[in-house]
């Protein structure tokens, strides 16, 4: 059986990929979350917290995968 050997530390970053995406992509669709739930609007609900949240969600995304596909290549195959 093959297979690779995967330190725990690309079980921390793919996950955490996936959660940035899903929290961008929600944040997208739902843009007055914030005020929704914490009944508070620091942006003086004009979107634009929202936008930057969204961003940084986005943001994690991208480095969580690039740095859970840097540990794929660099894990080895076992024969």
């Amino acid at each position: 059986m093959s297979g690779r050997r995967l330190r725990l530390r690309f079980w921390i970053e793919w996950p955490l990929a996936l959660v940035g995406l899903v929290l961008a992509v929600l944040t997208m669709l739902i843009p007055d979350w914030f005020e929704r739930l914490f009944e508070a609007s620091p942006d003086n609900g004009n979107g634009e917290f929202e936008w930057l949240i969204s961003l940084g969600f986005l943001l994690l995304a991208v480095v969580m995968g690039v740095l859970a596909r840097r540990e794929w290549h660099r894990s080895s195959v076992i024969a």
